[in-house]
């Protein structure tokens, strides 16, 4: 019996962690089942640390998956997402000194990661804010614990509406397999030099001082956890030890305490980044008339004006023509969001139609959203139907019993009145009026006219012969019954 795992893996196991809990044991399953795997032959190389350079200058660097101080070169070949807390670093100040980069941009998909490492990439992001150049944050889905302690490390934090985020906080897991190797005959003992060391060893227990060790290391941790969002988001340490419960918001309710910036969708961000990135055509003509009719000031224009190719500035007409066709690609983008929401839902539900368009909720997030909005309805119905049910079958009970004058399983003005109506008909109708499954209702018209319950009974008879004929007819085999 092996009582403790080796290597990497059971270094993370012994790391405090800054992850949401559900993620990391998700994680933690998925790197278990592929660390004894075998390795192919040539095991692909990791790529060179880098960023994408977009077309205004923006540096972007991705923090996606499972923070750690390393990753394991095999994660790519299983395809576990993670990124390195050294990568991050190395990235943003390279783009901090980048004279090609204007601007940097964090594009963070994560639930958090390890305690390991994350203090120097969270240093290396506060103090790129101090280059010149904008440093910024998009959280498009999730940025909880370890991911959101680096967003709060830039200036600005930008949200998808249904973002998640939060998470602030940090937990250590031990395993107490005393019981367990007691079991089968092992009995571990410990030889420290003090009364802290050798905690958390497989096969002995926490002594209540080690405990309380540990506590303390969680709460140191999550002490520079909280300073580090406080200096971060410019925030008093009362108000970001409000934020760290554990828990995690969407992203309207993160603008409204203060965690995120803005709430806006992805097309909004590019629009805003493209009209961020045109130079004022006023500007450029007060520099103009500055310099001299005709005359255009070179040496400014080279720093602030896009070039159409070479050395060769945009003219005022071509600047225009940028700035008119990226506003019109944002608005052409916007339109086709709104229209493909209305024509999903618009007919279905106008008020979460409103909603959703609102809230800039991209096609797939409606759809989540509007399953989560039917499962609430269906569970709804079937409550109050459940509570129908069973006021309609103890007023049932109580009229067979003589104990009230209802003789339908209804109200008294509810009897189910024959009519000219069929036995199903009448069970139908009463359903819907009352609410109720149709055992119900169909038990409530047979107490008020046994007659029609008989009469629909050898009608059923009557038809079969005729239903098996038809069902012959369409090529369908009938049902049988076991002897």
């Amino acid at each position: 019996m092996t009582m403790e795992k080796t290597g990497w893996l059971a270094e993370l196991e012994r790391d405090p962690w800054h992850m949401e809990e559900r993620a990391l044991h998700s994680f933690m399953a998925k790197a278990a089942e592929v660390a004894g795997r075998a390795m192919p032959d040539h095991a692909p190389q990791k790529s060179p640390a880098g960023y994408d350079v977009e077309p205004d200058g923006t540096a972007v660097i991705r923090v996606h998956g499972t923070l750690l101080k390393s990753v394991p070169s095999y994660f790519a070949r299983w395809d576990i997402s993670a990124t390195s807390y050294s990568d991050i670093e190395k990235q943003v100040s390279a783009a901090a000194s980048d004279e090609k980069v204007t601007s940097i941009r964090l594009d963070i998909d994560s639930h958090g990661g390890s305690s390991m490492g994350i203090k120097r990439a969270g240093d290396a992001i506060f103090a790129a804010r101090s280059s010149g150049k904008p440093v910024t944050a998009r959280i498009e889905d999730v940025a909880c614990s370890a991911a959101y302690w680096l967003a709060a490390q830039t200036q600005e934090i930008s949200a998808g509406p249904m973002a998640l985020i939060g998470s602030i906080g940090t937990y250590l897991t031990f395993y107490d397999l005393e019981r367990l190797a007691k079991n089968v005959g092992i009995e571990v003992q410990v030889i420290s030099s003090g009364a802290l060391k050798g905690a958390g060893v497989p096969g002995t227990r926490l002594t209540p001082e080690q405990k309380a060790d540990l506590q303390k290391w969680v709460e140191d941790l999550t002490e520079v956890f909280v300073g580090d969002v406080a200096r971060g988001r410019g925030a008093s340490l009362d108000t970001v030890k409000s934020w760290a419960t554990g828990g995690a918001w969407l992203g309207p309710e993160a603008k409204r305490m203060g965690l995120v910036d803005r709430v806006e969708s992805h097309q909004d961000l590019r629009a805003r980044a493209a009209a961020k990135a045109m130079p004022r055509i006023e500007d450029v003509n007060k520099d103009e008339s500055a310099a001299g009719e005709g005359v255009r000031p070179a040496s400014d224009l080279k720093d602030r004006t896009p070039k159409r190719g070479g050395d060769t500035p945009m003219t005022d007409a071509e600047l225009k023509a940028l700035r008119d066709k990226a506003g019109e690609d944002a608005r052409a983008e916007e339109r086709g969001r709104v229209t493909a929401i209305r024509n999903a839902f618009g007919q279905k539900d106008a008020g979460f139609t409103l909603v959703a368009i609102e809230k800039g909720m991209t096609l797939d997030q409606a759809k989540a959203a509007w399953g989560e909005v039917v499962e609430l309805k269906l569970a709804e119905e079937q409550k109050a139907r459940a509570e129908s049910d069973k006021k309609l079958e103890a007023a049932q009970k109580a009229a067979i019993s003589g104990a009230a004058p209802i003789a339908t399983g209804g109200d008294p003005g509810g009897k189910p009145a024959a009519g000219d109506k069929d036995f199903m008909a009448l069970s139908r109708e009463y359903a819907r009026e009352h609410k109720c499954s149709m055992r119900v209702a169909m038990k409530a018209v047979n107490d008020a006219s046994p007659g029609l319950h008989e009469k629909a009974q050898g009608q059923w008879a009557a038809d079969a012969p005729r239903v098996h004929s038809a069902k012959q007819a369409a090529g369908l085999k009938p049902a049988t019954s076991e002897q």
